[in-house]
């Protein structure tokens, strides 16, 4: 049968999507993290075909803009001061990139409680989906604490924050 027709099938599974493009400020260096669908959050701008993502100097960028499904290349820069772009290398272990660890997360949390002697009930919350990525040295990324440095999603903070099911 070949390789061809299971390349072929693994492209028509994720469609391609508009590319991101993330303006970071000149210098800054720890975890980004992007809410999606936020009410009242302005939403993306498009760039030259990408979505722009400005992220401030706390890192934090909310919008309304619906999180991406499908694939595309992405890219990452430092802007400075003058608005003067410098690309941030994407690179495999060991070969001076910048960006690490990017998850995402769709904004579904389901909770489960049971009182003894009863059958658990589950519930289902919504939040706002997440991106999270990390933008430094690869020394820096591998020489975080395990816990405590990285930033709480909204899936996370709704965990952490014991919900009850009605």
């Amino acid at each position: 049968m070949g390789l061809a027709p299971l390349l072929l099938a693994g492209c028509v599974g994720f469609p391609e999507r508009t590319p991101d493009l993330f303006l970071i400020p000149q210098g800054y260096s720890g975890w980004v993290l992007v809410e999606y669908e936020v009410k009242g959050a302005p939403s993306l701008k498009l760039l030259d075909g990408y979505r722009v993502f400005p992220v401030s100097s706390n890192s934090l960028l909310k919008t309304s803009s619906g999180q991406p499904q499908g694939w595309a290349q992405d890219v990452y820069k430092f802007v400075d001061a003058r608005g003067k772009f410098t690309d941030l290398p994407q690179t495999g272990w060991g070969k001076g990139g910048l960006v690490w660890g990017a998850s995402v997360n769709g904004g579904k949390v389901s909770v489960s409680s049971a009182r003894e002697g009863q059958e658990a009930i589950t519930c289902k919350f919504r939040t706002s989906p997440s991106l999270k990525f990390f933008v430094g040295t690869e020394a820096q990324f591998r020489g975080l604490p395990e816990t405590g440095s990285i930033p709480l999603i909204p899936a996370d903070r709704l965990a952490q924050s014991s919900p009850r099911c009605p």
